[in-house]
């Protein structure tokens, strides 16, 4: 929603995401770094790019639904986690999958990706995985935008809510619940 400061609704920009078999549900959104777009994904199993007045652009619908996305600081890719803990790199402008890794951490059931953060100096994605513990994982990323897996850490928060914020200079991990 388009919210004045004041604090007034001035128009509707997403109303959601489809799926046909359940109920329509937005669960990731992300800014550009330099430009008025912001990118969404969600139930339906997509990416959609967005400037403030129309859907600019949308990708073909990965394998499960889309939790949590972030925009590189570059703007040249996103790294989107889905419903199987997966984190895939996508070309920002072609949303064509770059590369994807997967959580390593031992959790019960299906671990969804709670939140994604790519690194301030574009070198690093984190990812939280949810189900029982939750558990933060680590990967690099190299020139091309391909991810490499690095590391788990069980942290052992028990938390519905988990959040990821990367220092400036890139060398601390904040979690927060």
């Amino acid at each position: 929603m388009e919210i004045s400061a004041q604090g007034k609704k001035l128009s509707t920009l997403v109303q959601g995401h489809h799926a046909a078999d359940k109920k329509s549900q937005l669960w990731g959104a992300t800014c550009h770094p330099q430009q008025q777009l912001f990118a969404t994904c969600g139930a339906d199993r997509c990416i959609r790019v967005w400037n403030e007045r129309q859907q600019r652009a949308v990708s073909e619908e990965f394998p499960d639904e889309l939790y949590s996305i972030d925009w590189s600081p570059c703007g040249g890719f996103f790294a989107v986690g889905d419903a199987r803990g997966q984190v895939f790199s996508v070309d920002a402008n072609t949303l064509r999958v770059i590369g994807k890794v997967a959580h390593k951490s031992k959790v019960p059931g299906e671990p969804w990706v709670q939140d994604v953060k790519i690194s301030p100096n574009g070198q690093y994605v984190a990812w939280g995985v949810h189900g029982g513990s939750s558990n933060i994982e680590l990967a690099s990323i190299d020139n091309g935008f391909k991810l490499r897996h690095d590391s788990s850490m069980p942290i052992g928060m028990r938390s519905s809510l988990l959040h990821l914020d990367w220092s400036m200079d890139s060398r601390l991990l904040a979690v927060n619940s």
